[in-house]
């Protein structure tokens, strides 16, 4: 089928607004069109039932992207950030969060986290979970597929300040660096008490380190675990 002149830049204006490209735009179009997501059936006013019988709001396109990256990446703080998982534009994405979160599928949480010497207020955006909407809403993005994520990099330089509280007796944990303390800064945070901590020292510490943390009298199973898992991944990644 070939396209009209004005249809093809109908098209074009509609795949700006969504901030993505002509040929992602129609492929995402097609994708809409076709697709089928078991136990819905839309009704007469363009709501989705999901299979417990509870109406939800039809989403469109940049709203089930939106959602299902904030779904899928836990953390994510700011809207550029969830622009960059969802794969669309700034301003499509501030659009999808306010309506999003009109129709109560999201929320930004924000909690008090220690700081430096201090403390600081830092938030990121999930899923709402208790909405009498939520169901509906996130069986939505069941046939979503979201751009590929680079994956993380092995941190190299300063330990980061959010997890100086962690080394708390240490003199000065402003001085710790990865990868020349990269064995000490594992084992203290995989045996830590924070789990957030331990998630990014698995994720962007060297392999060496991680695994000489498992090996420690101290270590405890769940950390073996972790650290085995996040070394397989690793290794998958490779081939």
């Amino acid at each position: 089928m070939r396209l009209q002149p004005a249809e093809l830049e109908r098209v074009r204006s509609a795949a700006l607004v969504a901030g993505e490209t002509v040929a992602t735009f129609v492929r995402d179009a097609l994708h809409e069109k076709c697709r089928t997501i078991e136990g819905q059936r839309p009704d007469v006013a363009g709501a989705v039932r999901s299979s417990d019988g509870k109406s939800a709001p039809q989403l469109g396109r940049v709203e089930r992207l939106v959602l299902a990256a904030i779904v899928s990446l836990p953390g994510l703080r700011s809207v550029a950030t969830v622009a960059a998982a969802a794969g669309v534009s700034w301003s499509a994405a501030r659009g999808a969060l306010d309506s999003l979160s009109a129709h109560g599928a999201v929320r930004f949480r924000t909690w008090k986290q220690s700081w430096r010497h201090g403390v600081r207020e830092i938030g990121a955006w999930e899923p709402e979970v208790a909405s009498e909407n939520s169901a509906g809403l996130l069986a939505q993005t069941a046939c979503v597929s979201l751009p590929p994520q680079p994956p993380p990099s092995e941190h190299s330089g300063p330990l980061p300040p959010q997890l100086w509280h962690l080394f708390w007796d240490h003199p000065d944990p402003s001085v710790l660096k990865v990868p020349d303390d990269a064995d000490y800064v594992a084992n203290r945070l995989l045996n830590g008490p924070s789990a957030s901590a331990a998630l990014w020292a698995a994720v962007h510490l060297p392999a060496d380190a991680l695994r000489a943390s498992t090996e420690l009298r101290s270590s405890r199973p769940e950390t073996r675990d972790l650290v085995k898992n996040v070394l397989a991944s690793r290794d998958a990644a490779l081939r």
